[in-house]
């Protein structure tokens, strides 16, 4: 697992989805994945990160610490990262998270591991509470409504909303 990983996070891909060992419980597949270290250690960063009132330190910290790209201007508030996969993470420029956000990177079934870069553009606005799912892209100039669950592509300039996330408007 570990290495078709690596490979995926090199590549173009958007999607991975392997095969889990059974023989594991779910919880524990990370661990064939990624270094046992390296999810604590992101989360302590991001809960570091949740006390900072300073968004350029913020963006520090996840670019520095979790491996993320992040553009120029973003304002974080308290949010939530995915401390595993954190590196499949790209964030344009300008952008806002609302409180109690979350962008994740992985999910693991009963059968199926699962991980999707996450790439958001520029001039976006993601609202409080919202989560968005792995492998999904928003495009420029977009909002996403407070509580929302993101679970496929926004293209740019539209606004999304609801659970699961639907069109509502296109932004002028």
């Amino acid at each position: 697992m570990k290495k078709a990983y690596k490979n995926f996070v090199k590549s173009d891909a958007k999607l991975l989805v392997l095969d889990r060992d059974e023989s594991f419980d779910a919880v524990s597949t990370w661990k064939k994945v990624k270094n046992p270290f390296v999810a604590p250690f992101r989360f302590i960063i991001l809960e570091i990160s949740k006390l900072s009132f300073s968004m350029k330190f913020t963006s520090f910290l996840f670019r520095n610490f979790m491996g993320m790209k992040v553009g120029k201007n973003v304002g974080f508030s308290p949010i939530d990262i995915d401390p595993l996969c954190s590196e499949l993470i790209t964030i344009g420029d300008n952008c806002v998270f609302g409180w109690k956000s979350k962008i994740l990177c992985h999910e693991f079934t009963q059968k199926k591991a699962r991980f999707g870069k996450v790439n958001i553009g520029n001039n976006v606005l993601v609202g409080a509470c919202s989560v968005i799912r792995s492998g999904v892209s928003i495009g420029n100039n977009s909002s996403v409504g407070i509580y929302s669950f993101v679970n496929k592509d926004i293209p740019a300039n539209e606004m999304w909303g609801g659970v699961p996330a639907k069109k509502i408007r296109m932004i002028d």
